[in-house]
């Protein structure tokens, strides 16, 4: 689509959303942007929700796994290294005693054989 259509279908857009309050969040906006008729503007919405708006995160996440993943830690299987991840990113996540008992209690119970 060339930029002279995008620019001309923003202003359509503009023009229908003005009464909106301007510092409405994206995920609103994109509610009273039709698909059919504003397509750029339904498509660029799009993408604005799916862009972090930082990258704080990520780093956390690389800093975290650098931390862990140690000489005598790299020798661990994925899923235990992944629990360990888990466990030191949401370090700050209340887990209820309670809560975690009876979930483990309503499973299916196992039998093992000796």
């Amino acid at each position: 689509m060339p930029l002279s259509a995008v620019q001309a279908e923003y202003k359509l857009w503009w023009t229908k959303i003005s009464s909106i309050d301007p510092s409405t969040e994206i995920l609103k906006l994109l509610e009273y942007c039709d698909g059919t008729f504003f397509r750029a503007m339904n498509l660029l919405l799009k993408v604005m929700t799916t862009l972090p708006v930082t990258t704080a995160s990520v780093e956390r996440l690389f800093s975290t796994m650098k931390r862990i993943k140690t000489l005598p830690l790299s020798v661990m299987g994925h899923d235990r290294l992944s629990v360990i991840a888990m466990m030191s990113i949401h370090w700050d996540t209340v887990v209820d005693p309670e809560e975690l008992i009876d979930r483990l209690t309503k499973k299916k119970s196992r039998k093992l054989l000796f």
